[in-house]
């Protein structure tokens, strides 16, 4: 029997430099759809915040949910092969992923998806052109690399919201800990802190 050579490695070496020249394009157009749409799109991530607050808060009232340690921000990879950009919203306890009960939710970021799969589309033709019977896990493979740099852009945007997104919390009814805190990363993967209750209490972050 043939054995069918991987050459998904060397297709994503390829197609790097067109993967950077292509997002730095995108990152202009990005900024200017954010100038224009920046407050609507604001909105519709606070409603989404807000929802899995109430639901948390609920949840307190019932002694379901201990105090909040976490907001967690997850960019979901597998999103892409659905042809969206998702984030999952999620409060957790200390327990982390193995809180007993979920509160989460989803946020859809469909301003940037034209764009990410117009990019998508351009990076697809390139390697087509050069390479031969492309297969689609291979095809796969570099839109789960390109993902990635979406995934970079959206962490900038959370961050850059984090205080507001910190108001969003302090206002709801929900009982928080003393060390609260708002996270971005993948789902199940690394998160990062994008702010935290006791910087904001010393005066640090703060707009």
């Amino acid at each position: 029997m043939k054995q069918e050579f991987d050459r998904t490695g060397d297709i994503l070496l390829w197609i790097r430099p067109y993967m950077e020249e292509r997002i730095q394009e995108s990152c202009a157009e990005i900024e200017n759809k954010l100038k224009k749409q920046g407050a609507s799109m604001w909105k519709e991530l606070r409603g989404a915040v807000q929802e899995i607050l109430a639901c948390t808060a609920d949840r307190q009232q019932h002694n379901q949910k201990g105090k909040p340690v976490y907001l967690v921000c997850s960019f979901l990879q597998r999103s892409v092969y659905l042809n969206k950009l998702l984030i999952r919203l999620e409060i957790m306890d200390e327990g982390f992923y193995l809180d007993e009960v979920e509160t989460a939710g989803y946020y859809r970021l469909q301003m940037l998806e034209k764009r990410f799969l117009e990019d998508l589309e351009f990076l697809h033709q390139k390697v087509c052109k050069k390479w031969v019977r492309v297969k689609n896990h291979e095809l796969d493979e570099v839109d789960r690399e390109y993902a990635e740099y979406y995934n970079a852009i959206i962490g900038m945007m959370i961050q850059s919201m984090g205080g507001l997104l910190m108001e969003v919390v302090e206002e709801s009814e929900v009982q928080l800990s003393d060390t609260f805190q708002i996270l971005y990363g993948q789902y199940m993967g690394n998160a990062t802190v994008v702010y935290a209750k006791e910087n904001s209490e010393n005066g640090i972050f703060t707009d």
